[in-house]
């Protein structure tokens, strides 16, 4: 055969060859490769990754393409730098179509640790395609992968571990902190707060009060931005950087010179105020006012319950301006509305109750109130305190204003004071409550009344008896004292035995008013006398406890069968 013949021949098996590889290569292929591998999806590119004559793929020739993974692997980071064992093809299956996912696995059992980056706090409780999402990229090499094969697909390669590669939209900071680890603050917790920052280690150390000042009363929003707070740089080198001068510059700009970062009122020692001698004006400190700060009294400002200072207007424009006079009026107001310092009251000032030591206790005691008023205290009244009787105290403690606090006392009487404790209402009218009680105490008058002025006379263990085991007060908490029913039963019906078995005669025929255990009862009086053996028996051996018509029980003492069977049954011995 001539070479043009073979060349011929040549020609027509490769025209052969052509029209029947699509065939072929379904006929050989298991399946058709996923999306990925669809470019290598014919017959004459199953050795791109299959070497003949051997099963399977290598993962050499895997990760001749997936170079990405391939540099991990070869850095020994990441995920499948840990596999010793398993081939890619464990995991990573393909031949089962287009639609088919090769990356696969259970995200809710994945060890992430095994990564290289362990998931912390709220890290936990976040989707994986939050952080493992196309725009949050950051490596070169992968990027470039799938720009050269224009894949699409979801990977899980490619992060950084730098909090802001995911978190730039979140960074309220701005530039303020380039080149600054977030993880320097804030942990994985939340954003909104920075619990590893401490602030002792930024050019401004935080002492005394500022230590427990909000970061937001410093660090206000950018002027530039709202949205975004400013941290750095701010101005801290003068305090009036923060703080408004409440000297106007009469002092100089040096703040430190008298107060600290313990507080505005805490003078450092070499200050003004440690050193200044209160003695050397008119108005010596004592008591409390020796521990008030300077600003309770020199301040335009000043403001509490019950002040309201008045100020020497020539000085008011310094820094400790003059109160006007070295009366307590000048700084505090009048509990009393003028009702106490008066003429007719012989009080000059304040000073003739109170003390610098506190407005209260007052000096004004029980032995002021026998000299000094119309009406001395005894008895109990020596131990009330002030605010029972005079009530303008109480509502003022109460409501916390004392605008107009008043000793007055419309009523003296008694029931000016003990109306809410009369248990009488107006059964003794028109008689006083002296009649009964004394200032002493009001149960005084159970041993002070005389009950033998009454039409029953107390014997026995009456006597003993406490009133209100009598006066009781039963729908209303009035108790009666007048009309009552004298008869036994009134008081005993709870204690009577008997009910209605003694109906037609009185409780004084066997009982006294010692007690109501009977020291004796002549038995021969009723209609069985007793003789022989029945002289010394108990009165229970006879007389025992039923029950009556409603199931109470109650001891039987009429009505008993008087035959001998009736108590001792068919137990008589026979007479012979």
């Amino acid at each position: 055969m001539s070479t043009k013949s073979y060349k011929w021949l040549a020609l027509f098996l490769l025209l052969v060859f052509g029209a029947v590889q699509s065939v072929n290569a379904q006929v050989i292929s298991p399946g058709d490769l996923i999306l990925g591998h669809k470019p290598w999806d014919k017959i004459d590119s199953c050795i791109s990754c299959h070497q003949l004559g051997k099963k399977g793929v290598e993962d050499t020739r895997c990760l001749s393409c997936h170079t990405p993974l391939r540099d991990q692997i070869n850095l020994d980071v990441g995920l499948h730098a840990t596999y010793d064992e398993p081939t890619c093809a464990t995991c990573h299956k393909d031949h089962f179509g287009r639609d088919f996912d090769a990356i696969r696995f259970d995200t809710t059992s994945f060890d992430h640790t095994k990564t290289g980056y362990e998931l912390l706090q709220s890290h936990t409780e976040v989707a994986c395609t939050s952080c493992h999402d196309s725009g949050n990229l950051a490596a070169k090499g992968v990027v470039d992968f799938l720009k050269k094969h224009r894949s699409s697909n979801q990977t899980f390669l490619g992060l950084d571990d730098n909090c802001a590669s995911c978190h730039t939209p979140d960074n309220v900071h701005e530039r303020q902190f380039d080149g600054v680890a977030c993880s320097t603050c804030h942990d994985q917790n939340v954003w909104e707060e920075a619990p590893i920052f401490n602030h002792d280690e930024a050019n401004y150390t935080l002492t005394g009060e500022h230590r427990t000042v909000e970061c937001a009363s410093c660090h206000e929003p950018s002027s530039s931005n709202p949205e975004v707070v400013a941290y750095k740089p701010l101005k801290f080198t003068e305090c009036s950087s923060c703080h408004e001068d409440e000297h106007k510059g009469s002092f100089g700009t040096t703040c430190t010179s008298c107060h600290s970062t313990k507080g505005w009122g805490t003078m450092v020692s070499a200050s003004f105020e440690d050193t200044f001698d209160h003695n050397s004006t008119p108005f010596a400190l004592v008591g409390l006012h020796k521990a008030a700060a300077c600003e309770s009294c020199h301040s335009p400002k000043a403001r509490g319950l019950g002040l309201s200072i008045e100020f020497v207007r020539s000085t008011l424009g310094k820094s400790y301006p003059h109160p006007l006079a070295a009366e307590c009026q000048t700084c505090h107001d009048d509990a009393h509305a003028g009702s106490i310092l008066t003429a007719e009251s012989n009080i000059e000032s304040c000073a003739t109750c109170h003390d610098e030591n506190g407005w209260a206790p007052s000096d004004f005691d029980a032995f002021r109130h026998q000299d000094e008023t119309e009406y001395p205290l005894e008895g109990a009244h020596l131990a009330v305190v002030c605010a029972q009787c005079h009530t303008s105290i109480a509502d003022a403690q109460t409501s916390g204003t004392y605008g107009n606090i008043t000793f007055a006392v419309e009523n003296t009487a008694c029931e000016g004071c003990h109306e809410p404790d009369n248990i009488h209402g107006d059964q003794f009218l028109p008689e006083t409550c002296e009649s009964c009680h004394n200032p002493s105490g009001w149960l005084e008058a159970e041993t002070a009344f005389d009950h033998a002025t009454t039409e029953f006379p107390l014997v026995g263990a009456h006597i003993t008896t406490t009133c209100l085991s009598c006066h009781v007060a039963e729908d209303t908490e009035i108790a009666p004292f007048r009309n009552l029913d004298t008869a036994c039963i009134a008081c005993h019906q709870t204690d009577n035995p008997h009910e209605t078995q003694f109906e037609d005669t009185t409780c004084e025929t066997c009982h006294d008013s010692v007690s109501f255990l009977m020291a004796s009862f002549d038995h021969n009086l009723t209609k069985w006398p007793l003789e022989g053996a029945h002289t010394t028996v108990q009165c229970a051996s006879c007389h025992t406890s039923k029950l009556n018509a409603v199931g109470e029980p109650m001891v039987q003492y009429r009505g008993i069968g008087t035959a001998c069977q009736d108590c001792h049954g068919g137990n008589i011995p026979d007479e012979k």
